[in-house]
């Protein structure tokens, strides 16, 4: 089975993407950084989809939650494909900036281009 995580706190981009996807995928779709962190101590997940700005300001962002991965490399193969749909582009830089300097592969997907 063919694993995805998406990491955006609103509940339409989800729906959309995963209309997009292959059928048979198991996509699993968080709200928070704090629950996608908990789903990679989980599952072993092929693709990792990231938003930066996660609704309330008060909580981690797709930043802080990418840089888990530098501290805790054993979350995710060094074969997981990360891909950044965030449309903030300083957030976007950041969690590229924090993945590539771990040596994981990151690709921009931002969600304007999905319209």
């Amino acid at each position: 089975m063919y694993n995805i995580l998406f990491l955006d706190d609103q509940e339409e981009r989800f729906v959309r993407f995963e209309n997009m996807v292959v059928r048979g995928e198991n996509i699993a779709w968080h709200s928070s950084a704090k629950t996608a962190l908990w789903a990679t101590k989980q599952v072993s997940f092929d693709e990792i989809w990231l938003d930066h700005d996660l609704g309330d300001v008060s909580e981690p962002t797709g930043v802080d939650f990418a840089k888990e991965f530098v501290v805790d490399p054993g979350l995710c193969s060094p074969m997981t494909k990360f891909y950044i749909h965030s449309m903030n582009p300083v957030g976007t830089n950041n969690i590229e900036v924090v993945l590539q300097s771990a040596g994981y592969s990151v690709r921009r997907r931002p969600v304007t281009n999905w319209l």
